[in-house]
């Protein structure tokens, strides 16, 4: 009567287990999911970047351009009937510089240190990709290249961990599973 008891304690156990926890398969699927998405944003972006970068490296940047207007968009919070956007108060702004570059209107956003910079009636080093059509600012292509690599080793390194865990589980519930 004990062993059966203890039987069922065992089961009960499980289940709940099996209930609070994700099957693998999920496991797996979130992690092709979370490789597909960055495959998608690399094949855009980092294409872009590379792009920028070896622009910056073997041309020479414009100096014919004309910046029209540098703003920045602060998130000021908007009231809806009597709320509030509270949320939006912690927001950095957003910098943005309007540019006439061989007779077409480029926005671009740009860095605080940039802002700053043609505030105080800096010089600013930009570049046109013929390719993309845009005018950009120096340092864009190399630095935004090496953030994204920087984060996609390190989201390798916890999809490769989180799968040597999961193999160390799935090794220990065999071997639990096996009779003696």
């Amino acid at each position: 009567m004990n062993d059966l008891k203890h039987y069922n304690m065992k089961r009960t156990e499980q289940n709940n287990d099996k209930g609070n926890s994700l099957s693998t398969k999920w496991v797996y699927v979130i992690i092709a999911a979370m490789v597909l998405g960055f495959g998608a944003y690399g094949y855009f972006k980092v294409k872009q970047w590379v792009r920028y970068y070896a622009i910056e490296q073997y041309e020479k940047p414009i100096t014919d351009y004309t910046i029209a207007k540098v703003y920045a968009d602060d998130h000021k919070p908007q009231r809806h009937r009597g709320n509030s956007d509270d949320d939006e108060e912690e927001k950095t702004p957003d910098y943005y510089m309007e540019v006439s570059y061989q007779g077409k209107d480029y926005k671009l956003e740009i860095e605080e240190n940039t802002y700053l910079r043609i505030n105080n009636s800096e010089k600013v080093t930009l570049y046109y990709d013929k390719e993309g059509d845009e005018v950009f600012v120096a340092g864009t292509g190399g630095s935004n290249l090496l953030v994204t690599i920087l984060i996609g080793i390190v989201v390798i390194i916890v999809i490769f961990f989180l799968l040597i865990r999961l193999l160390i589980k799935s090794l220990k519930k065999k071997s639990r599973a096996k009779p003696n």
